[in-house]
């Protein structure tokens, strides 16, 4: 029994086969064959110097991610990830004008393992030319300087940088800028830094779709000096006749300049010239700030400040005419040894005045402090200025001038010169100690009149008796 068994060839070949169907058998109900699915694999663009050698760029309408299904062991399955998996398509088999190419989906963590595309299975691109365009380069500084100090020349090497990518692509950018951090700066800051590409919008363009012919660039931001200093107004000319300047109102009243050390030690303040000549109503002027501090070497820390606005008011002049009696006319620098006498007519001098309005309703007889100045004068008739003290916006149109007569102390005066009606009227005015009466301002100066000449004979003969 035991040699037909071992020397049976058909009971071997039967034992082999059956050994085979246990063990797949076995492996197939302890780790069998199953599928996972993978989606939104990235995928790789290989050979892209076959487009752009040929001045071509290109932009993927779809088949950038793809999804597969892996079928293998469960135990391999369960051990593979995402990224042990590698999609590709390479732009060296497109083949215009076909505008796909396939996508190849490999694993490298097991090879053995069957990959099953899913719907999509190849990429589709778009082709457009490749265009440059030059632009330059402006510097940005970020951050804030230290206290006390402001941003002057941003300066950058190169000045122009030439930008090459797809046409839309290219067609959309609008500034190229480089980011230089400034923050504390006290001193001139250099920085070597990456420029951008950015629209009109100010969004940043997506880097991997443009080229620079320079990578890097080297920026260099000067830092300055400031100063506070204050604006003032100086008018130029006259306004017509009648009228008269009263302000002009602007803001702000300080501004911060910067500059070198030279320059803001100069400057200690900004005049700014505004021609009224012939005005005879309110004006407004637009000053350009920057234009004026250029002739200082220095300039505006607030950029946004470009203008001044001047508004200027003109008002026209007003008359008034004031009574002054002559009870109210004061004396000053009398001689010693002698006393005065009114020979006008007149009781009663009338004064015209201009000014504003406002000004002349404060004025009245009593602020005018109508004075005589006495001082030089001998005995005798004289013509003297009637001095007045008005406010420095206000003007005597006319000057007034007072009929006097200086006689000795000792000579008795006609109380009553109605009594001489040969004479005319005469009063006598009190005598005043010299120096007592207060320094007034005259609206007009003069030097009094030289003494009258000697009465006539019969005048003469009057006086004696």
């Amino acid at each position: 029994m035991k040699e037909k068994l071992i020397n049976n060839l058909g009971i071997k070949i039967l034992s082999i086969c059956l050994a085979v169907f246990l063990w797949v058998v076995i492996v197939n109900v302890e780790d069998p064959v199953k599928t996972r699915e993978f989606t939104n694999v990235p995928v790789q663009v290989l050979n892209e110097s076959t487009l752009t050698s040929k001045d071509k760029a290109y932009n993927i309408e779809s088949g950038n991610t793809v999804d597969f299904t892996v079928s293998g062991k469960r135990s391999d399955l369960e051990k593979l990830k995402k990224t042990d998996f590698i999609a590709t398509a390479d732009l060296s088999q497109l083949t215009p004008p076909f505008d796909t190419v396939k996508i190849n989906v490999e694993c490298v963590r097991n090879p053995d393992v069957e990959i099953i595309m899913g719907k999509i299975s190849t990429m589709t691109i778009s082709l457009e030319n490749i265009i440059r365009k030059s632009f330059s380069i402006k510097v940005v500084p970020t951050g804030n300087c230290a206290p006390g100090y402001a941003i002057g020349k941003a300066e950058v090497s190169p000045v122009m940088i030439e930008v090459s990518g797809a046409e839309s692509v290219i067609n959309k950018v609008s500034d190229i800028k480089v980011a230089v951090n400034i923050n504390g700066a006290k001193s001139e800051v250099t920085k070597v830094v990456t420029p951008k590409a950015y629209n009109k919008d100010g969004v940043e363009i997506d880097p991997s779709k443009i080229a620079f012919n320079y990578r890097q660039v080297s920026a260099t931001v000067t830092i300055l000096r400031t100063k506070t200093i204050p604006v003032s107004i100086k008018t130029v000319g006259e306004v017509a006749d009648g009228y008269q300047f009263v302000e002009a109102a602007y803001e702000p009243q300080e501004i911060e300049v910067k500059g070198d050390n030279e320059a803001l030690d100069k400057i200690t303040s900004l005049p700014i010239p505004i021609d009224i000549e012939g005005l005879t109503e309110d004006n407004e002027y637009t000053i350009s700030i920057h234009d004026i501090l250029l002739d200082y070497n220095v300039a505006l820390v607030d950029d946004e400040l470009e203008n001044l606005v001047i508004k200027v008011t003109i008002e026209k002049l007003v008359e008034k005419t004031i009574s002054i009696s002559r009870d109210d006319i004061m004396v000053k620098n009398l001689p010693d040894n002698l006393s005065t006498e009114f020979t006008d007519p007149n009781t009663v001098y009338s004064v015209t005045i201009t000014g504003l309005m406002n000004e002349l309703s404060k004025v009245s007889e009593e602020s005018l402090k109508p004075t005589i100045d006495l001082a030089g004068i001998g005995k005798g008739n004289h013509k003297v200025l009637l001095e007045l003290t008005c406010p420095d916006s206000v003007k005597v149109l006319s000057a007034v001038k007072v009929g006097i007569k200086l006689v000795p102390a000792h000579e008795e005066v006609d109380p009553d010169p109605s009594s001489r009606p040969e004479n005319g009227t005469q009063v006598d005015h009190p005598e005043s100690s010299p120096g007592t009466e207060p320094s007034v301002q005259p609206t007009e100066t003069g030097k009094p009149l030289p003494e009258a000449p000697e009465e006539d004979e019969e005048e003469k003969d009057k006086t004696e008796e």
